[in-house]
């Protein structure tokens, strides 16, 4: 995988870390798999049960 001119080298292994530069990582606009979920009272789903019904948009953050 090429990597943008701005990323630092020194970022290289934080990058392989995380899988970033892993070959079947999802590109944009690909299709997210069918996920199981768990709730914070315990209650499990799937990511395809959710968005069987209505559009679906997923945020990652940190609450650290």
């Amino acid at each position: 995988m090429q990597l943008p001119v701005d990323v630092p080298r020194e970022a290289v292994p934080f990058l392989t870390e995380v899988g970033y530069l892993d070959e079947d990582r999802l590109a944009l606009g690909d299709q997210a798999p069918d996920l199981p979920l768990h709730g914070p009272e315990g209650v499990s789903t799937s990511l395809g049960a959710l968005w069987a019904n209505r559009p679906l948009v997923l945020i990652f953050g940190s609450y650290t």
